[in-house]
């Protein structure tokens, strides 16, 4: 068996400090607005466990969504990595559905 080489333990450190992307898309039936209602920075602690203010979809669409869709990007799983993971922004857009007077009829 041989033994492990100083490259090969380099790469593994920095394999397990480098940040991965997550990707999450919630996506109903209803016809989507043309642009984004809201995209912010949404903050979480504690791996991504307890999010700071949670965000309220009804106050955004009170005529419902049509999709939500949570990303953390190289940038968020840095700022992540670099808090040890006590701290986990994650970028929310949530798109509208549009209202029953805006809808196109075939």
């Amino acid at each position: 068996m041989r033994r492990p080489r100083l490259k090969d333990l380099a790469a593994a450190i920095v394999l397990a400090a480098t940040p991965g992307c997550f990707h999450f898309r919630y996506v109903t039936d209803e016809e989507p607005e043309p642009l984004p209602a809201y995209e912010e920075l949404q903050h979480a602690v504690v791996f991504g466990l307890a999010v700071i203010a949670p965000l309220d979809v009804s106050t955004v669409c009170p005529a419902g969504f049509a999709s939500v869709e949570s990303v953390e990007t190289f940038a968020n799983g840095l700022a992540a990595t670099l808090a040890w993971d006590m701290y986990t922004p994650q970028t929310v857009t949530v798109t509208c559905a549009r209202r029953a007077s805006q809808k196109k009829w075939p």
